[in-house]
């Protein structure tokens, strides 16, 4: 209950503060955009450099289907995720390990580290000096932030039919993207605390708060996970007679949204990550077991 008697639908815990940190962040659009840019260069060198010589063509067999004769064949196309193929029929004994390692924790940690924290938080910041610096932070006043940032985090996410590559190809894939993730969020983290004097609360990381945010993920992904599932679902049932490509993207924006205003509400980035690491497994089970 507040000051004036009014129930207060939000707790203190998550609600946004006037000063909250992401509209506090001090890197600007264009440290943004070199992060970005040091992910896909790390990215490209890591497979180019690990990936072997003879895995660079695709073994595949399969036989494309013309678009036009999809819908009157009945087939379904083939735009299968290439994690859950590899858990399906893994080339290796390692296969399956790094194919849930890179979807349940690398994919998240990056990706909240890169929209969220980084991306989502510039933005903030440049709507509050828009409107004051006295501007509550919060997702009525960050609609667009929150807007624009889950239109970009949905486009990353477009997928249309897999590449014609052979099973070992993809671990290989896998593996070397995974490590350059990880190897530049590591970079990442030392350069902004040192050469932008970025604090850990700012990156998104709270010791003292951290039982808590993993319980508002827990929470948050026990109430949106059959929603957004079920969307998935039903948009793949609706369009995959007529298309290849997946509709991931239309489910994923709203998940973005939620993801979104968890972090408004923590100013960490812990609980957007439990949030999206639990959607991400349950998606592979699911897709594991009726795949």
């Amino acid at each position: 209950m507040n000051d004036a008697g009014h129930i207060d639908p939000m707790p203190n815990s998550t609600r946004p503060r006037a000063n909250a940190l992401p509209g506090t962040v001090p890197w600007n659009g264009g440290d943004v955009f070199l992060v970005v840019l040091l992910f896909i260069v790390a990215q490209s060198f890591a497979i180019l450099l690990f990936v072997p010589d003879d895995l660079q063509e695709g073994s595949s067999t399969t036989t494309e289907v013309p678009q036009e004769n999809v819908a009157a064949s009945g087939a379904e196309p083939e735009n299968e995720h290439p994690v859950v193929m590899l858990l399906q029929n893994p080339p290796n004994h390692w296969a399956p390990f790094i194919a849930i390692a890179s979807a349940v924790a690398v994919a998240p940690l990056v990706e909240e580290f890169l929209f969220r924290v980084l991306l989502l938080g510039w933005l903030i910041k440049k709507e509050r000096l828009f409107r004051g610096a006295d501007s509550t932070i919060g997702w009525r006043t960050s609609w667009f932030s929150l807007v624009l940032t889950s239109i970009v985090f949905a486009l990353m996410h477009v997928r249309g039919a897999p590449a014609d590559d052979s099973p070992q190809r993809m671990v290989a894939l896998l593996t070397a993207s995974s490590a350059a993730e990880l190897l530049v969020f590591a970079v990442v983290m030392v350069c902004f605390r040192k050469a932008i004097c970025s604090t850990y609360e700012q990156l998104g990381w709270s010791v003292a708060h951290l039982k808590s945010d993993i319980l508002s993920g827990l929470k948050t992904i026990a109430l949106v996970s059959v929603p957004i599932i079920a969307m998935q679902v039903l948009l793949y049932k609706l369009i995959s007679p007529y298309t290849s490509w997946a509709p991931d993207p239309i489910p994923l924006f709203f998940f973005s949204l939620v993801l979104g205003w968890l972090y408004l509400g923590t100013g960490r980035i812990v609980a957007p990550l439990v949030a999206h690491m639990g959607l991400n497994s349950i998606s592979l089970v699911l897709l594991w077991m009726l795949g």
